[in-house]
């Protein structure tokens, strides 16, 4: 389960490191947005991460930070706003209307191109 508020890595592990894994007691989720990735909580015992980074059967992809719940979060003193990827899991509900977009312009017709 990932917890509410949880920072995670996610990662591409072989089927011994999830072995490697689950002999320490460690069963990864797999990512919600990447299902050919599992992501691992912060919160895991640093000789264990280093271990399981230096193997070769896992590829680290990216860091994750999961707001299952609530109107409002605290993101990490280490989010970058203006770079970090926002990805969004909910019901849509209750959202404020947007207006309408202004059509575009047609490429092309006389060569002109753009």
């Amino acid at each position: 389960m990932i917890r509410n508020g949880g920072r995670y890595a996610s990662l591409m592990l072989g089927a011994g490191a999830l072995l490697w894994l689950a002999e320490r007691g460690i069963v990864p989720p797999t990512n919600p947005f990447h299902p050919d990735q599992y992501v691992i909580e912060d919160t895991i015992d640093k000789a264990i991460w280093e271990a399981l980074n230096a193997r070769k059967d896992v590829i680290f992809c990216l860091i994750w930070f999961f707001i299952t719940a609530g109107s409002t979060a605290t993101l990490p003193a280490d989010f970058n706003t203006a770079d970090n990827h926002v990805n969004v899991i909910g019901n849509g509900s209750g959202g404020i209307g947007g207006t309408a977009g202004t059509p575009g312009t047609a490429c092309g017709g006389s060569g002109s191109g753009c």
